[in-house]
This record gives C-alpha cells, structure tokens and sequence, in this order.
C-alpha cells in the first residue's frame, strides 16, 4: 500500500501532544451528513487513489486497535475533527 510507517505501537498521540503532529478529539463533534470521509483522508494527507490502503494507514496511525478496513461512524468523526484542524 504505502512506504513501510511505524507499527500500530508508535507512540503517534504522545508526539502530536509534544507539538509534532495534529490528534483528534471527537468531544463535542457533530459529522455534517454529507461529509466525505475519503475526501477528509485527503485532506489531512492521505493518498485515497487506493482507498483501502489509505484507510488502513489511518487506521494504524490514528486508531491502532482497530484492524479492519473499513470506515466506521466513529472513524468519520475523528477524520472530521482532523480535516478541520487541517483546513
């Protein structure tokens, strides 16, 4: 899919709260329903030309614990309050 990251088991949200990166926090955030998730991937920097390798190297960043390869209601919401942070 993409160039080899870090495993599941790097330490992505201690960095970003360090200032290296941007982290999610889904409190008090509301999905527009016709918001695109694949277009919110993109926005913060993903190649969505394969959409499951993108959603798999998201995952492994942003929700380590999760292993499938789809786009949950929960994944929406934190690809939303990324996309905003990154617009």
């Amino acid at each position: 899919c993409r160039k080899n990251d870090p495993s599941r088991y790097f330490p992505w949200e201690r960095l970003a709260r360090e200032g290296f990166g941007i982290w999610y926090d889904t409190t008090n955030v509301t999905v527009p329903p016709q918001f695109d998730a694949m277009s919110g991937l993109r926005i913060i920097g993903y190649n969505i030309s394969k959409p499951e390798c993108a959603i798999q190297s998201y995952k492994i960043h942003f929700v380590p614990r999760d292993t499938t390869k789809t786009l949950s209601a929960s994944d929406r919401k934190i690809i939303y309050n990324l996309a905003q942070q990154s617009l």
